[in-house]
């Protein structure tokens, strides 16, 4: 078996063993008659799950895509401040946020600096402030939730939907 405080990216490739009835070489499963490969990240419906539960990989994911459609919202009118505030934020909540809730209700339950201040950098964007303007003012100017706030929102949500249902 593998080691679990070696990094995914430091793990040597698994070798899976020509294993037809019974597991030789340690990375197969037994599920029902058949043997079934053991694998580290497995994508499920977008979300990619890890041995760990930790989502690492796929908050990296959606971290890069927000910050390639920041870069795309600043492009298309707020860097010249063709955008109106309105436009900006339904740009944000359809592009960024959108992404930063996908599956919320499994991975979130830490709060995620890295997105905090994706959403910080655009709000200093739209409403063009210096970078010592606090966080906290600047979300609440544009009514806007903090991202962990937003995610336990989600939570709730989703169970009181399960449990109503």
């Amino acid at each position: 078996m593998w080691s679990y405080c070696i990094p995914l990216s430091e793990r040597p490739p698994m070798v899976y063993g020509d294993c037809k009835t019974e597991c030789k070489c340690d990375h197969h499963f037994r599920f029902g008659p058949s043997l079934t490969n053991e694998v580290l990240v497995y994508k499920y419906l977008g979300l990619d799950i890890d041995h760990k539960l930790i989502f690492k990989d796929f908050k990296n994911r959606i971290l890069n895509k927000s910050r390639a459609n920041l870069g795309r919202i600043w492009n298309m009118g707020i860097r010249g401040g063709m955008l109106s505030i309105k436009a900006a934020i339904n740009l944000y909540q359809a592009l960024i946020i959108s992404g930063f809730e996908f599956s919320s209700e499994i991975w979130g339950f830490d709060k995620w600096e890295d997105g905090e201040s994706i959403q910080y950098t655009f709000s200093r964007y739209i409403l063009q402030s210096s970078s010592m303007t606090s966080k906290p003012a600047l979300i609440g100017e544009l009514g806007l939730m903090s991202l962990y706030g937003r995610r336990n929102y989600k939570k709730l949500s989703y169970w009181f939907h399960i449990i109503t249902s």
